[in-house]
């Protein structure tokens, strides 16, 4: 996947998700793809999921 005019590219998961690192994520929360994974977008935590995952949706810009 890649980026359209350097802008980033937003996401949001369709279902709950148990990330990389173990962590729960309730339904439509905010990722960002960066280059082969998406990360969350949040201050408190970090956590990654695979880019290929079927369980995202776009965020229109």
């Amino acid at each position: 996947m890649s980026k359209e005019n350097n802008q980033a590219l937003f996401f949001r998961n369709t279902i709950e998700l148990t990330t990389t690192e173990g962590i729960l994520v309730e339904s439509e929360s905010l990722w960002e793809l960066k280059t082969n994974e998406f990360v969350l977008v949040d201050d408190d935590q970090f956590a990654t999921m695979p880019a290929n995952s079927l369980h995202f949706k776009k965020v229109d810009n």
